[in-house]
């Protein structure tokens, strides 16, 4: 769970589309991890509106239990930086944010 790792803060959830919307340009995030479904509107609706205000050297992972090649390829098209299916690979999300993580530190100590 992400929650149990000393250098990551959640700041913010949302269930819906437009939550996500309001929250994503209000606050300061450095990931996004999204899934696709949400309780009203789609992670595909929250891509295609981030691309108006999405700020530099933010990174989105979209993680779905709807991993197909359609879903993958229009996730990309939006601004995705990364796509990975829930049932199979919780783990590289890990991997991603560790890298991130060595990568701000660096820089923090450059």
């Amino acid at each position: 769970m992400l929650v149990a790792w000393d250098d990551i803060e959640i700041a913010g959830h949302a269930e819906t589309e437009a939550a996500a919307d309001i929250a994503l340009q209000e606050n300061a995030w450095d990931v996004l991890i999204l899934d696709l479904q949400l309780l009203q509107g789609t992670g595909l609706g929250v891509l295609r509106n981030l691309i108006r205000h999405r700020k530099p050297n933010t990174v989105v992972i979209v993680y779905t239990n709807y991993a197909i090649p359609l879903y993958r390829t229009r996730s990309m098209q939006l601004g995705a930086d990364h796509f990975f299916d829930k049932a199979q690979e919780f783990g590289r999300i890990k991997d991603v944010l560790s890298d991130l993580l060595e990568r701000k530190q660096g820089a923090a100590t450059a």
